[in-house]
């Protein structure tokens, strides 16, 4: 329902254990007057629509203007996280079996709205 082309990646990178199972990182601009459910659903459509989702994990920080990147997000985060079947953090790329936990933060890393889903 969202709109992902309201999304403008700024930098995209891998963290993590580097080769051995990289994490997606993007770093994103949407307008300020992007909020609430609408930011939501394109933050989503932005996530799923472009597949950083990953069986390592990945990261989405968005911001409300490019001079704030780098910092603390302003608009929003995304972060997606893969558990073993031990509950840890999963480091292997081709594991099986694994339990995801999205949480969509919604406005700034001090004052935003946390919404989990886990699977």
């Amino acid at each position: 329902m969202g709109n992902a082309g309201a999304i403008n990646v700024v930098d995209s990178e891998n963290v993590g254990l580097g080769g051995a199972c990289p994490q997606p990182k993007r770093e994103v601009v949407v307008d300020p007057s992007v909020t609430g459910q609408q930011l939501a659903e394109d933050l989503l459509a932005y996530f799923y629509g472009q597949g950083p989702d990953s069986k390592c994990g990945a990261l989405v920080l968005a911001y409300n203007n490019q001079s704030e990147v780098g910092d603390i997000y302003t608009a929003g985060r995304i972060n997606f996280d893969a558990t073993d079947s031990s509950g840890q953090a999963n480091t292997d790329p081709n594991a099986t079996n694994l339990k995801y936990r999205l949480t969509l933060d919604v406005g700034g890393a001090l004052a935003g709205q946390e919404y989990v889903v886990s699977y």
